[in-house]
């Protein structure tokens, strides 16, 4: 609205413009603020249900552990397959961040902790931030007293911060 020109090409007040500016700032002032401040009202008139995040935390749980059941079935197919070869510790490995990510989502349906108030995969994170943290400083010292070089530093933060990423997008999912 503010782009309507004051003047005609000849010289003249633009006509309506103060209308125009006027009836702007009425439907904004209205649309912001009064729906803003009805909405909390007319959500607690109609009754309209919150959300139940221990219902969504079950539903999420039961989805996980179904994906992961044929996970691990599409793994022993793959792995009985002679054309792949891979060792049996890294197929454990396999396993295991199947295992972990299925009983993660089951343990955020558990009780915190009295004392710190985390469950148990809250409290696997914070602590697993806290040791790639020390192993950040261990790397970072050692470029500094020259024990390796500034790629060799890379190549390892790079590792850490993959592992940081996913165990945050971990944290943004739940």
């Amino acid at each position: 609205a503010f782009s309507i020109p004051l003047v005609t090409h000849d010289g003249e007040p633009f006509p309506g413009r103060n209308l125009v500016l006027f009836l702007t700032f009425t439907t904004v002032i209205a649309t912001l603020v009064i729906q803003g401040l009805t909405l909390p009202v007319l959500v607690r008139v109609l009754k309209l249900p919150g959300r139940d995040p221990q219902k969504e935390t079950l539903i999420e749980a039961q989805a996980q552990s179904e994906a992961s059941v044929a996970a691990e079935a599409r793994l022993d197919e793959l792995l009985a397959d002679p054309h792949n070869s891979l060792p049996p510790p890294l197929a454990d490995r396999l396993r295991s961040v199947l295992d972990r990510r299925r009983n993660a989502v089951w343990e955020r349906l558990g009780t915190a902790d009295p004392v710190t108030g985390e469950s148990a995969d809250d409290t696997y994170r914070r602590l697993s931030r806290e040791m790639i943290e020390a192993e950040r400083e261990v790397f970072v010292r050692l470029r500094d007293e020259r024990r390796i070089d500034d790629e060799m530093m890379r190549t390892l933060l790079r590792r850490l911060d993959l592992e940081e990423a996913a165990a945050y997008r971990e944290t943004d999912d739940s």
